[in-house]
């Protein structure tokens, strides 16, 4: 069986660094972001490449008829579309919270309920990671409101992973702290 993984955000460093490491092994890729030039910068015209925005169920439904048209089953999905609004909640405009939380959390929502009904009518067993963060758990600093959404997405890894176990969906995250990517370059 054809090893087939989904990446989202796969423009940013962490996108492009799993890529390479599962093109070791041999995986076809389908690639996602919301940029279509950084893209193929990053991959000229190799792989699967869909424009796509995950924070909305327009881009996500956009995202699996793409899939389905190309017949493919990812049975592994890296969630890796995020950023970072650090900033001291009192000086926090609510704007940013929000772009935070659709961004990070809702994003991941929306991605997770696609690819699970994926697999499910697929009746197909399959993996999923996303990315936390370590200030959820340590209490970080200016890291209020990406800690907030971090939380949230932890919650929902949890319960989903609970809910879709007996299907053979495995769900997980980890929750580095700031990684050497070009997004975090400025901090």
């Amino acid at each position: 069986m054809e090893k087939v993984a989904l990446i989202t955000g796969s423009s940013g460093g962490l996108g492009q660094a799993l890529s390479k490491k599962l093109l070791l092994d041999n995986w076809k890729l389908i690639l996602v972001s919301r940029d279509a030039e950084k893209l193929k910068a990053a991959y000229g015209n190799n792989h699967i490449q869909v424009i796509a925005d995950c924070t909305t169920t327009i881009g996500v439904n956009h995202l699996f008829d793409v899939i389905k048209a190309n017949h493919l089953l990812p049975t592994a999905l890296a969630h890796g579309v995020g950023n970072i609004r650090l900033g001291a909640l009192h000086r926090m405009q609510e704007t940013d919270f929000v772009d935070c939380m659709t961004t990070n959390l809702f994003s991941a929502f929306h991605t997770l309920a696609a690819y699970i009904d994926h697999l499910k009518q697929t009746s197909s067993a399959g993996s999923a990671v996303f990315v936390s963060s370590a200030a959820t758990r340590i209490g970080t600093p200016n890291h209020e409101a990406i800690a907030a959404e971090k939380g949230g997405l932890e919650a929902l890894v949890r319960s989903a992973s609970a809910t879709y176990a007996s299907a053979g969906i495995r769900i997980n995250a980890v929750a580095p702290g700031i990684l050497d990517t070009p997004a975090s370059a400025k901090f």
